[in-house]
């Protein structure tokens, strides 16, 4: 799994089985991403609410034209929704800061 040391998640690429062995391409990843609406997608393999409100997709990516503005844009959208959870994770009287550490608050 690839990810970055923030406190909340966003997006994943990782080698996760999202099918049985014979469906699946010999060469693939899956992207994972979170959000706060299921996405109806048939691109989406596998979709689970871990908490209210709070949307796990998994999506299987063989070739590089996977890779397109729709995915592009899920990400962007929960590195979004990410945001939002950090803002409301803050102490009080605080403002969270993305700062590269993905734990820095600032007043």
């Amino acid at each position: 799994m690839i990810d970055h040391d923030v406190l909340f998640f966003f997006a994943f690429v990782s080698f996760l089985p999202v099918r049985k062995a014979k469906e699946r391409p010999k060469v693939y990843i899956v992207v994972s991403f979170g959000l706060n609406y299921k996405v109806e997608s048939p691109r989406i393999q596998v979709a689970t609410e871990p908490y209210p409100n709070r949307w796990t997709h998994h999506m299987m990516i063989s070739s590089a034209e996977e890779i397109d503005d729709e995915l592009m844009g899920w990400i962007r959208e929960a590195g979004v929704f990410s945001a939002g959870k950090r803002e409301k994770s803050a102490p009080k009287g605080k403002k969270k800061e993305d700062t590269g550490e993905g734990r820095g608050y600032v007043l």
